[in-house]
């Protein structure tokens, strides 16, 4: 089965292993790393601004589709696609719901805080195009919504590709 994917999201700055590698490269794949620490208590928070990086990369189409990936596991994944979803101005409790949900064991009280707290706000006006807007026609009659993007494959992956 092909992906064909066209960008892979690491949330490290850990190269892949050799054979992943020639995998990438055969299969002439864009590996974009978005160094996305794991948050841990009292003072180790995720970079705000690599999260908004990825959520950039995430929001472009050019990139899709697009795997988001970590070779530590889903949390990190889980804190990307939970602000991407704050951004789509999704409620707290479904963003929340869809973390514990697909982070499993792994998921955290911090990284629910990181979420709540993170501000989008830079990317406000590239999701707008994407998520929630809508255009009217010439007319004034109201055109149908934006389409999501569909090549916008949200993976976890704790293991390698």
């Amino acid at each position: 089965m092909r992906l064909k994917l066209r960008t892979i999201v690491s949330l490290e700055d850990t190269a892949y292993p050799d054979e992943v590698q020639t995998w990438i490269h055969e299969n002439g794949i864009v590996v974009i790393y978005c160094a996305v620490t794991q948050s841990k208590e009292p003072f180790v928070v995720a970079d705000p601004c690599e999260i908004r990086r990825a959520i950039r990369i995430l929001l472009d189409p050019s990139s899709h589709p697009v795997l988001v990936h970590s070779l530590h596991g889903q949390s990190r994944v889980g804190v990307v696609v939970g602000c991407l979803r704050k951004l789509q101005r999704w409620s707290l409790a479904g963003i929340f719901e869809e973390y514990r949900r697909f982070a499993g064991s792994a998921a955290s009280l911090l990284d629910l805080q990181v979420i709540e707290l993170h501000s989008n706000s830079d990317d406000e006006e590239s999701v707008s195009d994407v998520a929630h807007t809508h255009t009217a026609s010439a007319t004034g009659a109201a055109a149908s919504p934006p389409k999501s993007p569909q090549s916008l494959a949200l993976m976890t992956a704790a293991s390698s590709v």
